[in-house]
């Protein structure tokens, strides 16, 4: 467990309680409830904790099956290739099929029956039932089926001896599953925020090779102080520090400054910063076209900066003098110093307005694919004129009830 603990900072606590939770079969609750942020790695530690344990297993993100038929049948047919796995004689993994809850139950007691006959025992002995574990990740997915009340009581429907415990994965809160009436409360386990301490600690855990570590972790340190206002997300802030730590150290590499000039290395960075800012989320671009935007603004700023560099050096050539010895003299006046700078300045300024006006050139949303039509058929129907809305979409499409002519009752035959 040491080397778990080790693999996971800051989350002792819960790997301590879901181990007390799941260690012990015969102590398992019928369902637990995993509630946390995005990236607050609940989907991993809870893995990690039930690949840990002897009993069989099944891993179901409810995001990717998304049908309670597909659920049923990816658990059943991790299950049965575990029974595979451990030597016993299981069913045909490629024939399992799912179609409703009660199969499922059934499938769950024909298992956990091959495993005691055949043998199949845990490390605290041959008469404790080995036991089965079902995994529900995104389990607010799972909200909206009728199964949701049954999954939550398997263990009641599928019989004591599977000893089956139901583990939910959510990103909402157990308040919004329902009203309780039908569904007992499950023990929680809460994965709180990370704090900036260990958030800075598991993002420099990707340094590569070649980079060192004080130069890795100021970055990262910069990239925290910076997003971490709008996000807290480890997998976003990894994306970006990925993207833009090539871009960081590019003027360490080309000699421009050393790694513990930060200042200036800030300086170089920020309007790639103010960018990547505005890009929070939202994918516009794939991670190769914003790689090659981030490269070919770098290029430009070394070329800029090179070109700085070497009127810098003409004008102060220009402006030498000769000593006694003959030796030139470097003199620059305040004029010069001041024209030096506006240059630079708007040669920054330039190399910017390019970046950005670059980048806004490859922006475009992307919509789902039925909503490009609902957005399409929105547009045209606002060149409709606003009278017409009843004729086309009230009840009785703007027509009105056809009334018998005149209005006069008819007179009984008869003579006058």
């Amino acid at each position: 467990m040491e080397a778990i603990y080790e693999s996971y900072p800051g989350r002792e606590d819960q790997l301590t309680s879901l181990t007390a939770l799941l260690g012990y079969p015969e102590g398992r609750p019928s369902h637990v409830f995993v509630y946390g942020q995005p990236s607050v790695g609940k989907t991993a530690v809870t893995r990690t904790v039930v690949e840990s344990l002897d009993s069989m297993h099944a891993y179901v993100d409810c995001i990717e099956c998304f049908t309670p038929r597909m659920v049923y049948e990816r658990a059943a047919t991790q299950l049965y290739s575990q029974l595979a796995h451990r030597g016993s004689h299981a069913h045909d993994v490629a024939k399992v099929r799912c179609t409703n809850l009660d199969e499922f139950c059934a499938r769950l007691t024909e298992i956990s029956s091959i495993a005691t006959f055949s043998g199949i025992s845990t490390t605290f002995g041959p008469d404790t039932p080995v036991g089965i574990v079902l995994v529900f990740d995104n389990a607010e997915r799972l909200r909206g089926s009728n199964d949701f009340a049954g999954i939550l009581k398997i263990s009641e429907l599928a019989g004591v001896a599977c000893n089956v415990c139901v583990v939910l994965i959510s990103n909402l809160v157990w308040e919004k599953f329902g009203d309780g009436t039908f569904i007992s409360d499950p023990l929680q386990v809460v994965f709180d925020n990370y704090t900036p301490e260990q958030a800075n600690v598991i993002l420099a855990r990707q340094r590569p090779a070649t980079a060192s570590d004080y130069l890795y972790r100021g970055f990262v340190q910069v990239i925290w102080d910076v997003f971490s206002p709008a996000c807290t997300d480890l997998l976003e802030l990894h994306n970006i520090i990925k993207l833009l730590f090539p871009v960081y150290r590019d003027p360490i590499d080309s000699g421009l400054c050393t790694e513990y000039d930060t200042i200036k290395l800030y300086k170089f960075i920020e309007p790639y910063f103010k960018k990547a800012l505005a890009k929070l989320y939202l994918k516009d671009i794939g991670e190769e076209a914003w790689a090659q935007q981030i490269q070919h603004g770098s290029e430009h700023t070394q070329r800029d900066t090179t070109d700085t560099e070497d009127e810098r050096d003409d004008n102060a050539v220009d402006n030498a003098s000769i000593d006694s010895e003959g030796e030139p003299v470097i003199v620059e006046s305040q004029k010069s110093v001041r024209d030096r700078g506006k240059a630079m300045l708007e040669k920054r300024t330039k190399r910017v307005s390019k970046f950005v006006a670059e980048m806004d050139k490859m922006r475009h949303l992307d919509l789902p694919f039925y909503s490009r039509y609902l957005l399409t058929a929105a547009f045209l129907a606002s060149n409709n004129p606003a009278k017409t809305d009843n004729h086309y979409f009230g009840a009785g499409n703007g027509r009105k009830a056809p009334r018998r002519k005149g209005g006069q009752r008819r007179q009984k035959g008869g003579s006058v």
